[in-house]
């Protein structure tokens, strides 16, 4: 808001705020009082809005640094690493997207450029796969009205449909666990 960052706006309206990617999810997460809901969605519907000609070189090296940092850090400081790389290569099979840590590795991330990130942005990120979940002291219809207000002006984008799963059905050996059907992620 006001010609204020992502970064700075959350830092002045929330009382915690990160980050976090999963296998198949970005999460942002954001704890603040009910009164600073209307900026926490300004930050929302900005984040949504981003395109590649928002996110200049300066920006991207960066954050690219910080991720490489984060990793460092966490493989540094746990001994479980190599084992989840190992576990994942063997449940997925190599060269398959969830053989694999999402982050990568240090050389992934090093060789990442950005129009590589700007490539994933555009193919994955997009409002209509979004969930956004407001809890709290807040009044139901009140946001209602300011995710109507502040997300009508987020772009529609066409992106990139990924392949759609197959169905496989898997038997266990033990019984106690039984059989069953999962949706298998496209290979």
């Amino acid at each position: 808001p006001r010609g204020l960052s992502i970064e700075s706006t959350l830092d002045r309206v929330a009382l915690w705020n990160n980050g976090m990617t999963g296998m198949a999810v970005t999460e942002y997460v954001a704890v603040a009082r009910a009164d600073q809901l209307a900026p926490l969605l300004v930050v929302e519907a900005l984040r949504m809005s981003i395109a590649c000609k928002d996110i200049g070189e300066d920006a991207f090296a960066r954050e690219l640094a910080v991720v490489r940092n984060e990793l460092r850090a966490r493989h540094r400081s746990s001994d479980s690493s190599d084992a989840l790389d190992a576990l994942l290569e063997l449940a997925y099979g190599k060269g398959h997207p969830y053989g694999r840590r999402p982050i990568g590795d240090d050389g992934e991330l090093a060789s990442l450029t950005r129009q590589d990130a700007c490539a994933f942005l555009r193919d994955h990120y997009a409002s209509d796969r979004a969930v956004m979940v407001v809890t709290g002291a807040v009044d139901p219809d009140r946001v209602r009205g300011l995710v109507a207000r502040f997300f009508a002006k987020v772009p529609a984008r066409t992106r990139r449909m990924p392949p759609v799963g197959r169905l496989v059905e898997r038997r266990h050996r033990d019984r106690r666990q039984g059989g069953g059907f999962h949706r298998a992620p496209p290979h």
